[in-house]
């Protein structure tokens, strides 16, 4: 028989941003495999194309992953770091830098926590975050703000320079800019 404790444990969805642009489709799937390795079953958006933000670059490919775990947050993004690590993930100063694997927490059920950056200010602000992430959760609201995050990306979405290229299981070994030329975007 359990416990009460094991019986009572909160189950929180999981929202997590996946970015790379050196090596970035092997890096990806390297990504979603030890994300479920970790975290049990894992959802994944499509993969997007976007240049980089902030410094010149190799455009990058970013997806957003869903889960449910009972860990706690401080948990969860020590796991995710462990998994950037694995990457052989560089960490500099300047975070406008290229990236092997980069893992943001994006959503922790509606947890506000500005000392943990969450929820994180980036699905506000960048579509690399915001499509992938409307994609795999359309009804999530912003915890901070209230604003249904769709309609946030329907306002930023006619000035994003972004292309969907498809699920990550379906891209083909190579250079992910032919992938995104045979994609609407």
């Amino acid at each position: 028989m359990s416990s009460f404790s094991e019986a009572t444990k909160i189950t929180t969805e999981v929202l997590v941003g996946i970015g790379s642009n050196v090596d970035a489709e092997a890096n990806l799937r390297h990504a979603a495999a030890c994300l479920n390795d970790v975290f049990g079953q894992v959802e994944l958006s499509s993969v997007y194309l976007s240049p980089a933000y902030g410094f010149v670059g190799a455009d990058f490919l970013n997806m957003v992953a869903k889960f449910e775990t009972q860990l706690s947050v401080d948990a969860v993004k020590s796991r995710l770091r462990e998994i950037e690590d694995t990457a052989e993930r560089i960490r500099i100063d300047n975070k406008f830098a290229p990236r092997t694997l980069d893992l943001d927490l994006l959503l922790f059920g509606e947890t506000v926590d500005p000392d943990r950056r969450l929820p994180r200010h980036d699905i506000l602000e960048y579509p690399f975050v915001l499509w992938p992430l409307v994609e795999i959760a359309p009804e999530r609201t912003c915890p901070l703000t209230g604003t249904l995050l769709s309609a946030v990306w329907a306002a930023l979405r006619p000035a994003a320079v972004i292309s969907r290229i498809g699920a990550l299981d379906t891209i083909a070994a190579g250079s992910p800019a032919d992938a995104a030329s045979t994609v609407d975007g």
